[in-house]
């Protein structure tokens, strides 16, 4: 039989009754009876005991359980929830006894939440309190989690594309690391990831796939499954700018697997995320699209900041692709004020860039360079090499469009430089390569060099076919078409306007296929 009070208000007026001394008496007998009752699940009920204790005199106890509520809610990214916990934790420690590895959860905690939601700046201010606590530590702990704390302060500078600080903090958890006796590989395998990343985004992909390799040798075939997983995703994202897709669908299905099978919501996310790039890159766009779906969906619940921005981002490029110019404006400026409030320079740019881009698709030129400047600027601070590529071929594109003919054939010029000194395809293999060499075709247009434009153009055809890039390969046929017109060939540009238009038809790309479909109609009536 059980008793319960019929209204909130009577049992309210008799807990007001006991003394102050006679509660906390109460909540500590409350919080021992529920230890010794649930003492094979308490990990069920670590926020109840958190509180029962909080109101108590046994501080020591809340201290436990709310670092173990925190953990918790963490796990299961209740993040408001779990920093609730670990602030209250924080507050308690100056008066409870404590051991430094409980400043180190308190305060590695808070990091990481911070972390996710992108306060960088105060992340790093609790991985360096919790770097102090470790001094009390013994000496083969302390080595270990300093190596832990390097590479999560690396991880705050990696995000906000501060590349140099990052390496450097990942330096210093190597270091760390050689001190470990035993040796700690799945620690180790973590911080080449990383290194491994950072080579990614600089656009060095043979030194990023030599680092991931070597992580993944270290725990490959072991139990931990989340790093082996986040390896494969990292793997799979190289292998797509190396344009070796079967290599990246196999490391992206593996890790994708595995993420589900061990309940990794974040880890999953980031899948669906590269499963949606390699859809893209087939011209399967509906697929694309619904991957990326479901990796927003998730990163909403989760409140990953910077993944938030890359959600967007990469919605608004296939929203482009597909002429919804008025959603794909509203996905950038989404991406753009996410970036912003964590400060990630990286994801700053790009939402630039494509802002840049969006305007050069709809004829807006001045605009388009504004938003690009901003983007060369940030991605030349931050060492992004990669995307420069991108960004230069894109102002020309813009200078094109104001007349400046010999701006425009330099900024093509310089993405070709750089594209050569990457080397991240075989020579010649490389979409950025066909669309700078594009771009110097539609300037020899404009220049009325026939000649020259003519085979600036079937490079940039061959190059497209080589990569398998369908809309770039529709898009020369456009400017072919372009090329035949200003020579009055009209049946040779109707016949390249019409391949053009089938290709876009294909994949979907309305507005490109309407575009050629004007050009069309102008053609017949001339």
């Amino acid at each position: 039989m059980s008793h319960q009070f019929n209204h909130v208000l009577v049992s309210d007026t008799i807990y007001s009754t006991l003394l102050k001394r006679d509660r906390s008496e109460l909540h500590g007998q409350i919080g021992e009876a529920m230890e010794t009752v649930y003492a094979d699940r308490l990990e069920e009920h670590v926020e109840l005991l958190a509180r029962h204790y909080a109101w108590s005199s046994r501080l020591d106890r809340a201290l436990h359980y709310l670092i173990l509520a925190g953990q918790r809610a963490a796990q299961v990214y209740a993040t408001e929830q779990a920093r609730q916990h670990y602030e209250e934790a924080l507050a308690r420690l100056p008066n409870v006894a404590h051991g430094p590895m409980q400043a180190l959860q308190v305060h590695q905690g808070l990091g990481d939440l911070l972390t996710l939601t992108g306060d960088y700046q105060a992340a790093r201010q609790h991985y360096e309190a919790a770097l102090q606590a470790m001094a009390g530590a013994n000496e083969a702990l302390r080595a270990q989690e300093r190596g832990v704390l390097y590479r999560s302060l690396g991880q705050t500078y990696e995000r906000q594309g501060d590349y140099a600080a990052a390496l450097a903090q990942l330096a210093l958890a190597e270091s760390a690391l050689e001190e470990t006796t035993p040796p700690a590989p799945v620690e180790r395998a973590r911080v080449l990831h990383d290194v491994g990343w950072i080579h990614f985004r600089r656009g060095d992909l043979e030194a990023a796939e030599q680092n991931l390799l070597q992580a993944l040798a270290l725990v490959e075939g072991s139990s931990h499954h989340d790093v082996i997983a986040s390896i494969y995703n990292r793997l799979g994202g190289v292998y797509y700018q190396k344009k070796e897709l079967d290599k990246t669908s196999d490391y992206l299905h593996k890790s994708l697997v595995l993420r589900e099978e061990i309940g990794d919501i974040l880890g999953a996310a980031r899948s669906y995320n590269n499963r949606g790039l390699i859809a893209y890159q087939r011209g399967d766009w509906e697929g694309a699209l619904e991957n990326y779906k479901k990796n927003l969906e998730l990163q909403k619940r989760i409140g990953d900041a910077e993944a938030l921005a890359l959600s967007h981002l990469n919605i608004a490029i296939l929203q482009m692709d597909c002429g919804d110019f008025a959603e794909a404006q509203a996905s950038l400026e989404q991406s753009l004020e996410a970036a912003q409030k964590t400060g990630a320079l990286f994801h700053i740019a790009s939402a630039h860039m494509h802002l840049g881009r969006l305007h050069l698709s709809q004829a807006s030129y001045a605009p388009a360079s504004e938003h690009l400047e901003k983007s060369q600027q940030l991605f030349e601070e931050i060492g992004a090499r990669e995307n420069l590529v991108d960004v230069y071929h894109l102002l020309g594109e813009a200078q094109l469009g104001l007349g400046q003919s010999v701006r425009a054939a330099d900024w093509a010029q310089r993405s070709l430089d750089l594209v050569s000194s990457l080397r991240t395809q075989p020579l010649g293999q490389s979409d950025q390569r066909g669309r700078a060499v594009r771009l110097l075709a539609k300037v020899k247009i404009a220049e009325k060099q026939w000649e020259a434009a003519a085979q600036y153009l079937r490079d940039s055809a061959d190059i497209f076919r080589a990569t398998g890039s369908r809309l770039e390969e529709g898009r020369t046929l456009v400017e072919y078409g372009r090329l035949n017109a200003a020579q009055d060939d009209r049946a040779a540009a109707c016949a390249d306007w019409e391949g053009a238009q089938q290709i876009f038809r294909e994949l979907k790309a309305q507005a490109e296929e309407q575009a050629v479909a004007e050009l069309l109609s102008r053609a017949a009536h001339i």
